[in-house]
C-alpha cells in the first residue's frame, strides 16, 4: 500500500472507531461493525465490461466490493440525514426495500458462502411481510421490477419459486 493510501486507510479506521465501530476485512472486503446492531459494507457497482471483485477506493484507503447486480440501487435511492452522538449529522444513501429486495432475490443463486443464501430469503420475506402492507413500497416495488431486463426476471422467478417467495406485484 502506497504511503497516501495507507494514511487514507488510517484515518478513515480512526473515524468510524471514533464513533464507535470496530473495523474488519472479510475475504479482503473493508468493512465496520457497531457491536451486534450494525454492519456497514461497502459496494462499488461495476458497469461496462469490468469485471465483479475487490475494488479499491483510494481516498479511503478502504476495499470495496465490486457488484454488477447492485445497478439497480442508484435509481431507486433514498438518502436519510442522521444525527451521529457526536452532534454531526450525516447523509446516509440506502437503498429503496423494493429494490433491496430484488438485489437480494438475484444474486441468491451466486451468494457466497452458500450458508448466507438461506439468511438473505428470510430477510426477503421479513422485508416482504412489511412491504405487502405498504401502498407506496409496492408501487416501487412494481417500478423496480420493471426495469428489469428478461435474463433477471427469470432469475427472480425461479428463486421466488425454490422458496416460495410470492412478490406483491
Amino acid at each position: 500500500m502506497r504511503k497516501e493510501q495507507e494514511e487514507a486507510f488510517w484515518q478513515t479506521i480512526r473515524a468510524f472507531k471514533d464513533i464507535g465501530y470496530v473495523y474488519d476485512e472479510v475475504d479482503g472486503i473493508s468493512r465496520f461493525y457497531k457491536e451486534d446492531l450494525l454492519e456497514l459494507e461497502f459496494l462499488t457497482r461495476v458497469l461496462g465490461s469490468g469485471t465483479e471483485g475487490r475494488m479499491k477506493i483510494k481516498p479511503l484507503g478502504i476495499t470495496s466490493e465490486g457488484l454488477r447486480v447492485i445497478n439497480i440501487f442508484s435509481n431507486f435511492v433514498r438518502e436519510v440525514i442522521v444525527t451521529g452522538t457526536d452532534g454531526e449529522s450525516y447523509a446516509i444513501t440506502i437503498p429503496e426495500p423494493a429494490v433491496y429486495v430484488i438485489q437480494k432475490i438475484l444474486t441468491n443463486p451466486v451468494r457466497e458462502p452458500p450458508e448466507k443464501k438461506a439468511k438473505d430469503i428470510e430477510a426477503v420475506k421479513e422485508l416482504l411481510y412489511h412491504i405487502e402492507k405498504s401502498a407506496e413500497h409496492k408501487t416501487r416495488l412494481n417500478e423496480v421490477y420493471k426495469t428489469l431486463s428478461a435474463k433477471q426476471i427469470k432469475t427472480l422467478n425461479q428463486v421466488c419459486k425454490e422458496n416460495n417467495i410470492i412478490l406483491p406485484l
